[in-house]
């Protein structure tokens, strides 16, 4: 077999992993999972997902990042379908979506990696570059504001990494405690995080 048929097939099937351990993570959570319970989710027997994720832990990692990558799409898709800046801003706000599937394992997923990442250096590499994702976007969102005259944001590094902080933040604190912390207050924490950061004309 041709090797560029080998290396398809062997990314196809580590995106199956993948996929199937983003199952087993929502419905038994980052700390419960087993590769037991992935490989019968994927389809796999244990050797299986063995031969490609040497353990849990590699595996989770990588399965951080592929989560990484299908929100960065997500946020941008939602981004694009905006014109006036604000608005691409506000789009982040699908993140509070309690009946979004991605929501539903995106904040578990992201304080296991937190807490491996203050002894584990891959992990504190891939929170790392998922901040540093978000940061990016943000930022060329606050330049567009302030090329057009909406917003009048001096420091625009510094800025897109405050609205990160208040994304992540409001984000963990809707999901930990949603009995007294509702859709509607995330949305209303988010805006009055960002508004004095963007001092809008």
């Amino acid at each position: 077999m041709p090797k560029a048929n080998i290396k398809s097939l062997e990314s196809i099937r580590k995106e199956e992993i993948l996929k199937a351990s983003l199952t087993s993570i929502a419905d038994e959570g980052t700390i419960n999972v087993t590769l037991d319970s992935i490989a019968k989710a994927a389809g796999f027997s244990k050797g299986g997902i063995t031969y490609y994720y040497s353990s849990k832990e590699v595996l989770l990692n990588e399965v951080f990042k592929y989560f990484h990558s299908i929100i960065h799409e997500r946020a941008i898709k939602y981004i694009a379908k905006q014109t006036d800046p604000l608005q691409k801003l506000r789009s982040c706000l699908w993140l509070y979506n309690a009946d979004d599937s991605r929501t539903k394992i995106m904040i578990p997923l992201l304080l296991e990696v937190m807490s491996m990442a203050t002894k584990d250096s891959d992990y504190h590499q891939a929170f790392k570059n998922w901040t540093a994702g978000w940061v990016v976007m943000l930022e060329e969102i606050i330049e567009e504001g302030n090329a057009c005259g909406q917003f009048q944001v001096e420091d625009i590094e510094e800025t897109a990494k405050y609205i990160s902080c208040a994304l992540q933040g409001v984000a963990t604190r809707w999901n930990l405690s949603r009995d007294s912390h509702s859709k509607e207050w995330a949305h209303q924490a988010f805006e009055k995080i960002i508004a004095p950061f963007l001092k809008t004309a």
